[in-house]
Order: structure tokens, then C-alpha cells, then sequence
């Protein structure tokens, strides 16, 4: 049978997307999706480092 593998990205502010996870759907439309902790985590440090340090030039505000 064949899969439909679709991947589940995660961007935040103007960070680079993470992959944190998958779509599979087979033709029978039951679909499956996994989400990695890892991807996910992956994606809030980004967000985190960003934060902190501020890639467009402007200060970081607390």
C-alpha cells in the first residue's frame, strides 16, 4: 500500500524551521502522526538563542 510521508515543521519569530515531526497517511486516509520531543526541543532552543541573541541587530529586552 502506498504512504504519503509528510513532515511536521516549527518556526518561531523569524528562527529557522526544525523539523519536529511526521505525517504518515496511507491511501486508506488513517493517518498516523509522530511528533519528536527532540525536534521540538530542538526548536524552543533556537527560539531561546534568538532570544538572547538577537540576530537582526536589536537588543534583547527582559
Amino acid at each position: 500500500m502506498a504512504t504519503t510521508h509528510i513532515p511536521i515543521f516549527m518556526r518561531i519569530g523569524d528562527g529557522a524551521e526544525q523539523e519536529v515531526g511526521v505525517i504518515d497517511m496511507p491511501v486508506s486516509c488513517t493517518a498516523t502522526v509522530t511528533v519528536t520531543s527532540c525536534g521540538v526541543a530542538a526548536a524552543l532552543r533556537a527560539a531561546a538563542d534568538e532570544i538572547e541573541h538577537p540576530s537582526s541587530g536589536e537588543e534583547a529586552t527582559t
